[in-house]
């Protein structure tokens, strides 16, 4: 091994820490309390600072010793431990931020196979409805770019940053290998990857901000945050939207079945509609349960089918058809009308089976 290989290997690492290879080099110092690695073949001695977490040579850590002893007080001492210390802090700083670096979450998405006439208007349309998309804070402007070449002509390929991670994986799963726009083919979206961007790109020069703008910069950041929570709580509502839809999509709400005085005069009216309307419902499809609403006076009868479609084709073929003697509604529920029927604990439903009970008497 070279020195100064030796030497940058060990850097931020513990005795304990090393190889087994080095930990063969090493050895304890009782009288300083040091560990120190040993390279006589390359006269190189390296001593462990438990302040610095860091190797420096011997003859360095000799001089720190000397020029301690040298002060006649503690001062120096301090400023010495004080010095390690601020630069213990530094390292680890360092260490933080280009931890912070490698981890750095990517809320951008990269497109290509767009169609070539296509317009900054049209892709944020698309897919801005899998999240927020970022804004430049200084202009406003949404961080979409259509790339272009040297002569200005459209590529076909594409950056749109978000502002949550989340939205990348959304936008990937929907649109991935789907058409934006007419006559065109399908277009490829994946995370965006900036790893081959050079380390040594030139950097904007960037000026302080003063107290104006970073107060504006400030209502920015607090606008787009509001944004990405609006479109959150808008998103949890169409799915709830949905979700409800999804409950009456096999339900089938029918009017005019029946009328007051029918079941009034029939005890067993209500057995007979309900089984009518299933024997005719079921030569459409296969039906789970049916519901006659006796107290209400536009006799309302809900089917419940087993698949939406066969409920879809029952509103075409029912709406409009004549069922003893008044013309039917068809409708799908809204979920927002209650209907009412007698329960068991009812008084009507108590009238109700005393009339059937005076009805069988007299047959």
């Amino acid at each position: 091994m070279e020195k100064d290989s030796i030497e940058q290997q060990v850097q931020g690492k513990r005795p304990s820490e090393l190889s087994q290879e080095l930990q063969d080099l090493l050895s304890y110092d009782k009288t300083t309390g040091r560990w120190i690695l040993e390279l006589a073949e390359k006269n190189v001695y390296l001593v462990f600072s438990q302040n610095l977490l860091r190797w420096i040579p011997e003859e360095e850590d000799a001089a720190n010793a000397k020029s301690a002893t040298d002060v006649p007080d503690a001062t120096a001492e301090f400023h010495r431990l004080k010095k390690e210390e601020l630069l213990r802090q530094k390292l680890e700083k360092q260490k933080q931020k280009e931890q912070s670096k490698r981890e750095r979450k990517n809320t951008a998405v990269y497109v290509t196979g767009l169609p070539l006439n296509i317009g900054a208007e049209e892709l944020r349309g698309a897919f801005s409805k899998y999240g927020v998309i970022a804004e430049d804070l200084k202009t406003g402007e949404k961080k979409v770019k259509i790339y272009k070449d040297a002569n200005g002509k459209v590529k076909g390929d594409a950056l749109i940053v978000y502002a949550r991670e989340e939205s990348v994986a959304m936008a990937i799963e929907f649109l991935d290998g789907t058409s934006i726009g007419a006559d065109s083919g399908k277009i490829h979206v994946s995370a965006a990857d900036f790893s081959h961007k050079a380390a040594d790109e030139p950097k904007l020069d960037t000026k302080p901000l003063g107290f104006k703008e970073k107060a504006q910069l400030k209502r920015k950041i607090e606008k787009l945050k509001n944004k990405v929570e609006g479109w959150e709580d808008d998103d949890e509502i169409a799915e709830r939207k949905r979700a409800k839809a999804a409950k009456f999509d096999k339900v089938v709400v029918l009017k005019h079945c029946f009328t007051q005085e029918e079941l009034k005069e029939d005890a067993t009216a209500i057995l007979d509609i309900k089984e009518d309307i299933r024997e005719g419902c079921e030569q459409i499809g296969e039906v789970t349960n049916v519901v006659l609403y006796d107290l209400e006076p536009e006799g309302i009868v809900s089917v419940r089918f087993a698949s939406s479609v066969a409920a879809d084709i029952c509103i075409k073929k029912m709406n409009g058809r004549f069922f003893s003697g008044q013309k039917l509604e068809a409708f799908k529920p809204d979920g927002l009308l209650r209907y009412k029927k007698s329960g068991k604990d009812d008084d009507n439903e108590a009238e109700r089976l005393k009339n059937f009970g005076e009805w069988l008497d007299k047959e």
